[in-house]
């Protein structure tokens, strides 16, 4: 299992569990130089992630490999909104760049000038970010990638029946969201008032162990996963999530899937 830092929360208040602080910058560079001796060599970060390429490429001080992902981009723009990304992280090409949303592949104009970025050295892979299994059917049915980003966590399976397909493909795959945002790690007193009868939620909360471990040891159990993008937002984060890491026993789970988009999908969850 191959843990990747996600970086949105060095840039932004991200997360239904965010408790609004934000590292300083001595603090960060002491988290990214922590993270890369134990082992996670891969960043995960974003146009959209506020100012988090910026501080990387001030405080990063290590040979990490960089997946980025590009915003919404106008015909003939993306090489520019590439080389933004570049600049602020102080890099000549990155791992892997992404479009963070599908629909920008969907265009052939768009995905044309999508793939020169490769053809010119300016990233090794390119890929796409995707939020459904339709998503990712209408991408692989219209462009050639190397890489793929999606949700995947106990509660949210939807995407494992097309894994081996992806892997047959040679495309790299990461996951994100292992934690619903936060939301499976939360005591049940303190969840949104709407999550009060999810039975989902009851049936995790119900297993033995600490959800931080339990959510690894399902990480553990997905051998078609290439990498999990998790997020921290302090040094004693980091340090359970390692802990919890070495610790881990896989666990498929796969009785805890769930159908109910309104709860696994975070886009689809009530505002107020």
């Amino acid at each position: 299992m191959k843990l990747v830092l996600g970086t949105v929360q060095f840039g932004l208040s991200y997360g239904i569990a965010h408790d609004g602080s934000t590292l300083g910058d001595s603090a960060l560079s002491a988290l990214l130089t922590q993270a890369y001796e134990a082992g996670i060599d891969t960043l995960d970060t974003a146009a959209l992630y506020g100012n988090a390429q910026a501080r990387l490429g001030q405080l990063m001080h290590h040979p990490f490999d960089i997946v980025t992902k590009l915003g919404e981009w106008q015909p003939g723009q993306a090489r520019m909104q590439l080389e933004q990304c570049l600049s602020a992280l102080g890099r000549n090409q990155v791992k892997a760049v992404l479009a963070h949303r599908a629909h920008s592949l969907l265009a052939p104009q768009r995905l044309g000038e999508f793939a020169a970025l490769k053809t010119e050295g300016l990233c090794q892979q390119l890929g796409v970010s995707v939020y459904s299994p339709e998503e990712l059917k209408q991408v692989l049915d219209s462009a050639d990638i190397d890489a793929v980003q999606l949700p995947a966590n106990p509660l949210d399976q939807r995407f494992f029946a097309m894994l081996p397909e992806l892997k047959a493909r040679g495309i790299t795959v990461h996951a994100r969201s292992l934690f619903l945002q936060g939301l499976l790690l939360m005591p049940q007193a303190q969840r949104p008032h709407w999550t009060a009868n999810a039975q989902a939620l009851e049936r995790w909360d119900r297993l033995p162990g600490e959800p931080l471990q339990r959510a690894l040891d399902f990480a553990s159990a997905q051998t078609q996963v290439d990498g999990w993008v998790v997020g921290v937002q302090n040094p004693e984060q980091l340090t359970a999530l390692i802990a919890a890491k070495t610790k881990a026993k896989p666990d498929s789970m796969k009785a805890l899937a769930c159908s109910d988009v309104q709860l696994i999908n975070p886009s689809l969850w009530p505002t107020s």
